[in-house]
């Protein structure tokens, strides 16, 4: 193997070749590639019963990293629904996201804070946001004050973790795919008009 090759370049057993940028906004392939990610690695553990221990931490980054992407996405689609902008908060704060995400559905669907749905979506991102406020808990083991990241967690189940955060990823992810529906009706309907 030559040492000075580029790390990042296609090859001819092109079935390894990952294509990138294949849709002007990638965040749906960013959100399904943190999702297949976690299933492979939480179906491993199940099947053989092995690496739970170290394969935690990537497990929960990736859930807690997809919920900010979809919400992320919401309101980013929202605020074009309702400001004609694009633009996307530029902290990782889950709690603050789910305050605009609500806002932006109560406009769509009043009732939809008081749902079921809500409620369940609420509970994790809130258990999600106190044990990872910043999404570094589980990419580093110090704090930038050089404590323990985790030090009130001993176990985590991660089958109950991956039942938990099932309903709640899918419905945020339906909201994203409907609101993005309603995103494209509207720049339809103004590119009809005379």
């Amino acid at each position: 193997m030559d040492k000075k090759q580029p790390l990042f370049k296609p090859d001819k057993d092109w079935w390894n070749n990952a294509c990138l940028s294949l849709y002007e906004d990638q965040t749906h392939t960013y959100i399904s590639g943190y999702q297949h990610a976690v299933e492979i690695l939480v179906a491993h553990i199940e099947e053989k019963k092995t690496q739970q221990d170290t394969l935690i931490y990537p497990i929960v980054f990736m859930y807690r990293h997809n919920f900010e992407l979809l919400l992320k996405k919401i309101i980013q689609t929202g605020r074009f629904l309702n400001e004609n902008e694009l633009s996307l908060p530029a902290h990782h704060k889950l709690m603050d996201l789910w305050g605009e995400v609500k806002s932006i559905l109560k406009t769509i669907e009043p009732s939809f804070g008081k749902s079921k749905e809500a409620k369940s979506i609420e509970h994790v991102l809130k258990e999600l946001s106190e044990i990872d406020s910043n999404s570094t808990t589980f990419r580093y083991a110090r704090t930038k004050e050089g404590k323990s990241s985790i030090s009130n967690l001993r176990y985590i189940n991660v089958r109950h973790l991956r039942e938990m955060l099932s309903e709640p990823f899918s419905t945020l992810e339906g909201i994203t795919y409907m609101l993005e529906n309603m995103a494209d009706a509207q720049i339809e309907m103004s590119d009809h008009q005379y």
